[in-house]
C-alpha cells in the first residue's frame, strides 16, 4: 500500500475553478423522482455474477436486532458523501433479502433519505465489509468514494483504526483515514491494480486485446472514440475537448452504459486534458445516471488518460464537486487520495416494502 504520508494530494494548491455549468439537477441529468427512478425497470447488470456472497457473512454472524419493548426495531443508517457523490450507509443486519426495492426507497431523494447508492456493511475482524446497491437497485462491485465514505464513517464510530482494509467484492482495498475538522475526512486508498485487457475488463472484441485505446462505437446518434479499463468495475472513456453540456452527457452516458459492447453494461467518463498534470472529468455512472463525482470513475479516467500518453503518472482530477489526487507509478497500484464528510446518523420510521 506504501506510506500515505507519500501518496499524492499532500502539497496540492487549491482546486481548480469549476466552470459555471458544472451543479447537480441541470438539464437534462437524469434525477431520483417518486416513483420514476432511474433505470428501474431494467435488470440487474450484475444480476447473473452475484460476486457480493464471496464477502457476506454466513448466517449467524450477523445475530438478530432485539426488539424494543412493545415495538418493532427501526433501521438505523448514516448518510456521507465524497464530493457530492453521496451514499446511505446500513449495517448488513438491517438488509432485506430482496435488497433492490429497499436500496431504491431508500435512495430517492424525495421519499427516501436520498442517495446515489446505498453501502451495506459489516465490520468483522478488523476489517469493513462493503456491498455496494446503486440508487436504481442494482449491485455494483465496488465504489472509490464509498470505500472512502464507509471507512471514515466506521473510523469515526471507532470501529477501526485510521488504517485498516475495506473488504468489496473486486477484494481488499486498504485505506488510511486522517480527520480534517468537523465532520470531515481525508482518506488514502490503495485502489488495487489497473485491468486493461478486453477480457478483464470487459468488453466484447474478438480477438481479445491487451488495451482497448480509442476504440470506435455508434452511440447516442454518432461515433466516439472510448478508451476502456476496469478498477474492479468496468469503465469507458470518451475524451473530448471541453466538458459536455448536460444534454450531451446525459445522451450520450445512457446510451454507452447500456452498449452491447460492455456485457456488464459500464460507467462513463467524460475527459478533457488542460496540461499533463490535471484532467477535467464529468460523470455518467452505471445504475445511477449522473454524478458529481466518481472514485474509481476519476482514477479509471487517469488511466487512461496516461495510458494514452496525454497525462503524467501523479495527477489532479477535477470533477463537478471537488478535486480527487490520482497515482499510478509503473508497474504499480493506483492510489487516491480525496476528502469526504460524513453528514448524520438516523432511524427509518417508514415502511420499505413499498
Amino acid at each position: 500500500m506504501g506510506d500515505p504520508d507519500r501518496w499524492p494530494g499532500r502539497t496540492a494548491g487549491p482546486p481548480a475553478a469549476l466552470p459555471a455549468r458544472a451543479g447537480v439537477g441541470r438539464g437534462d441529468l437524469r434525477r431520483h423522482r417518486p416513483g420514476r427512478l432511474a433505470q428501474r425497470r431494467r435488470r440487474s447488470a450484475l444480476a447473473a455474477l452475484g460476486p457480493e456472497r464471496t464477502v457476506r457473512a454466513e448466517p449467524g454472524h450477523v445475530p438478530a436486532p432485539a426488539p424494543r419493548a412493545g415495538k418493532e426495531e427501526r433501521m438505523k443508517f448514516a448518510k456521507a458523501h465524497g464530493l457530492g457523490n453521496d451514499f446511505i450507509l446500513v449495517e448488513r443486519g438491517s438488509c432485506p433479502a430482496e435488497a433492490a426495492p429497499w436500496a431504491r426507497r431508500l435512495c430517492d431523494r424525495h421519499e427516501g433519505v436520498g442517495g446515489d447508492g446505498v453501502l451495506v456493511y459489516l465490520v468483522q475482524d478488523g476489517r469493513v465489509h462493503m456491498r455496494l446497491i446503486n440508487a436504481d437497485g442494482s449491485d455494483a462491485e465496488i465504489s472509490g468514494n464509498g470505500v472512502r465514505c464507509l471507512a471514515a464513517w466506521a473510523v469515526s464510530r471507532g470501529l477501526v483504526p485510521p488504517r485498516h482494509v475495506v473488504q468489496t467484492v473486486p477484494g481488499p482495498r486498504p485505506v488510511a483515514v486522517e480527520a480534517v475538522g468537523g465532520a470531515r475526512y481525508r482518506v488514502a486508498t490503495d485502489l488495487g491494480p489497473a485491468i486493461l485487457a478486453s477480457r478483464d475488463i470487459p468488453v466484447r472484441l474478438d480477438p481479445p486485446r491487451d488495451r482497448v485505446v480509442d476504440h470506435p462505437l455508434e452511440a447516442g446518434g454518432e461515433t466516439v472514440r472510448i478508451t476502456a479499463t476496469s478498477l474492479g468495475n468496468p469503465h469507458c472513456a470518451v475524451f473530448v475537448d471541453a466538458p459536455p453540456d448536460d444534454a450531451r452527457l446525459a445522451r450520450l452516458g445512457a446510451a454507452l452504459e447500456s452498449h452491447s459492447f460492455f456485457p456488464r453494461k459500464t460507467n462513463v467518463e467524460f475527459v478533457s486534458v488542460p496540461s499533463r498534470r490535471e484532467i477535467r472529468v464529468r460523470f455518467w455512472e452505471r445504475g445511477v445516471g449522473y454524478t458529481r463525482a466518481s472514485g474509481t470513475g476519476s482514477a479509471s479516467a487517469a488511466v487512461a488518460a496516461i495510458v494514452k500518453g496525454l497525462a503524467d503518472r501523479n495527477l489532479r482530477v477535477v470533477c463537478d464537486g471537488g478535486v480527487l489526487e490520482v497515482e499510478w507509478p509503473e508497474g504499480g497500484h493506483v492510489h487516491q487520495v480525496g476528502e469526504v464528510e460524513v453528514l448524520f446518523e438516523g432511524e427509518w420510521l417508514a415502511d420499505t416494502s413499498r
